[in-house]
């Protein structure tokens, strides 16, 4: 995970590169939702891939304030794909973050 922050200012943006790749035989409609450990931040999408198809961006988000500072702080990123209840698949990134010098 040498490419993605690890350490974010408070209220700061950080920048991570996000891809989809459809497996799936058909075109499909994706939404990621990017969340802190209490609400969502941001939202990308819809992204709608044919099969085999990728879409790749950087995306910024910004930590918020009911996130809290400190070590360990959860970024949850989830994948939906549209019609489907509850996520697809997600993943979660761990930052340090800090109050503004």
């Amino acid at each position: 995970m040498a490419n993605y922050p690890r350490e974010l200012i408070l209220s700061a943006p950080g920048n991570i590169v996000l891809s989809i790749v459809n497996r799936e035989y058909q075109a499909v409609t994706y939404r990621i939702e990017i969340r802190d450990s209490v609400a969502m931040v941001k939202e990308v999408g819809p992204v709608t891939l044919q099969d085999k198809q990728q879409w790749q961006q950087k995306v910024n988000f910004t930590p918020g304030e009911r996130g809290g500072r400190g070590g360990n702080q959860n970024v949850e990123f989830l994948l939906f794909k549209a019609g489907e209840d509850g996520s697809y698949q997600s993943l979660h990134l761990w930052l340090n973050v800090s109050k503004e010098n």
